[in-house]
């Protein structure tokens, strides 16, 4: 991924824990790396989940975040939502944007993804992060990433990050772990990496 030093990544998830299972790993490495990420939340439905997303971040390095207040199951995608992410591409000085996959079925994450690409049409760098791999109906089932990133000594943040989320994924298979796990393993195959994060590019801007 074209990320430098001087980078400003927006990570746009649709509801408390979406950006973790997303590119947890990745954005963990980036803020530890000293790139600027900021990170938005579209819903969060109560105190009780907004407090996990704020341990979640604060564990991962996040501290410049954003969550809002669209209402949870029907996030829109029209000029509000469009408005409200340019507004902080604007004043943040977004180059990059991370956000759901156009492959993923559930109608926030979709309408999320459609708003942020609406708001971030001149930035340099736009990619899609993965759906989580749990029971889900995706609109394109074979899809493959385009682009991954080694995340080995991330991994572990990326997980425990998403344990602090104990309200929402004490409702997945216990073994929730292992199979993130095994997923980012499997990835790394691909670059010969022991854990990696895969993304979809929908724009890349190679500056020389």
């Amino acid at each position: 991924m074209n990320i430098g030093n001087h980078s400003k990544i927006l990570v746009i998830g649709s509801h408390p824990d979406d950006i973790e299972a997303g590119c947890g790993a990745s954005i963990c490495k980036w803020v530890r790396q000293g790139i600027q990420v900021t990170a938005v939340v579209m819903s969060c439905e109560n105190k009780i989940r907004k407090k996990e997303q704020e341990e979640a971040f604060k564990y991962l390095g996040i501290t410049d975040y954003i969550i809002a207040d669209f209402k949870d199951g029907s996030i829109p995608h029209n000029k509000e939502t469009v408005s409200f992410l340019d507004n902080i591409i604007i004043n943040k000085n977004i180059d990059t944007i991370l956000t759901h996959s156009e492959f993923d079925s559930h109608q926030d994450h979709h309408n999320t993804m459609k708003s942020a690409m609406a708001a971030g049409r001149k930035v340099n760098n736009f990619f899609h992060f993965d759906t989580i791999p749990f029971k889900r109906i995706n609109y394109q089932e074979f899809s493959k990433p385009t682009i991954y990133l080694e995340v080995d000594n991330f991994i572990d943040y990326k997980i425990e990050a998403l344990n602090l989320h104990n309200s929402q994924f004490k409702r997945f298979p216990q073994d929730w772990k292992e199979i993130l796990k095994a997923e980012a393993r499997y990835k790394g195959t691909f670059i010969s990496s022991k854990y990696a994060e895969a993304f979809y590019c929908k724009k890349l801007t190679i500056i020389s």
